[in-house]
């Protein structure tokens, strides 16, 4: 079974386009209740989550910690 996360504090990430650049001026609000998998690689911190819409974000090890619950 997949490391599935559950958030529990919203925030706001910025958008990253396919090719993990930051898009300027775009961003994206992690709400509550939200579900996210946890991904084998990150390449540009910590943490690599994916949602069921195919949006991702990578946050520090100490932000999951923060935000989310592991759902079993």
């Amino acid at each position: 079974m997949a490391n599935k996360y559950k958030c529990i504090n919203e925030f706001v990430v910025d958008s990253y386009d396919e090719n993990e650049q930051v898009e300027e001026n775009d961003f994206f609000i992690v709400e509550v209740g939200s579900i996210w998998e946890l991904q084998d690689e990150s390449y540009l911190s910590d943490v690599r989550l994916m949602d069921n819409e195919g949006r991702w974000l990578e946050i520090a090890q100490s932000h999951l910690v923060e935000d989310f619950v592991k759902l079993n």
